[in-house]
């Protein structure tokens, strides 16, 4: 019984997601930043940004923030879970480089399952509302 409820699932994916576009970007979305801007100004924007929408900071270091928060959508997590752990999250992660006179901010996101574990699988998605998070950082930015 679980089995078939599995693979209904699974089939109703496939149903639902096969006429979808499979062209991936090959660069994730971006947009710049004027150097006028402290790097610290600019890292404390996304830090804030990522933390008013739940998400937690699961890692930080001078050009990278990486952050994790559970994915409850059932039909990820079925597609995604493992026999190890169940919990399915989403990862988030902003690169800062520089590009001259500016900076250019970076964001890709991932599906993550057994995470923390050593048999973490991280699984590359694209972003969902990548333009609405950068203009909630450049709002922070004015």
């Amino acid at each position: 019984m679980k089995n078939l409820f599995f693979l209904t699932l699974l089939a109703l994916s496939v149903l639902f997601t096969g006429c979808a576009s499979s062209t991936q970007q090959s660069e994730p979305p971006s947009i710049n930043i004027s150097k006028d801007v402290p790097l610290s100004r600019i890292k404390s924007a996304i830090i804030d940004t990522g933390m008013a929408t739940g998400w937690q900071l699961e890692r930080e270091s001078d050009y990278l923030m990486t952050f994790v928060k559970e994915n409850t959508n059932m039909l990820v997590g079925a597609l995604f879970h493992t026999n190890y752990d169940i919990r399915v999250f989403n990862r988030a992660s902003f690169v800062i480089t520089d590009s001259g006179n500016y900076y250019t901010l970076r964001m890709s996101m991932a599906i993550v399952s057994n995470y923390g574990s050593p048999l973490e699988k991280s699984e590359s998605v694209r972003a969902k509302n990548v333009a609405e998070t950068f203009e909630k950082i450049e709002a922070k930015l004015r």
